[in-house]
């Protein structure tokens, strides 16, 4: 008969510190991906004058550029993800990424579903 308490060991503090790397990878890396669709779909929706860009500053920068806004997106999400990267001991690093993720995805649903219906 086995201990219970044996049945499932406790992980050793490297091993949730890799954990939390990991999972923060791929946060970061979601991130990255929802953001650059985000801003491609707001190029779009902008170019044939279907919405606007919600943040004068992006705005300002999309009117400019199209590439410009996107490589300031990418580049604030770079230095977020950067101090982020930073802090990842703290578990307060992967759950601010995880929201953050969590509402880009929204966004993006966001994008696919006006897309869908304005076919």
């Amino acid at each position: 008969m086995t201990n219970p308490s044996n049945a499932f060991p406790e992980k050793t503090s490297k091993e949730w510190k890799l954990r939390l790397e990991l999972n923060l990878e791929v946060l970061i890396a979601a991130l990255f991906c929802l953001n650059a669709l985000d801003g491609i779909a707001t190029i779009g929706w902008v170019s044939f004058e279907l919405a606007t860009e919600a943040n004068p500053i992006m705005a300002d920068l999309l009117s400019a550029d199209p590439l410009l806004f996107m490589a300031g997106k990418l580049t604030l999400v770079g230095l977020g993800s950067t101090l982020l990267w930073r802090l990842q001991r703290s578990p307060l690093a992967s759950l601010s990424c995880a929201s953050m993720v969590l509402v880009y995805s929204g966004i993006c649903l966001y994008h696919i579903d006006t897309f869908l219906f304005s076919l």
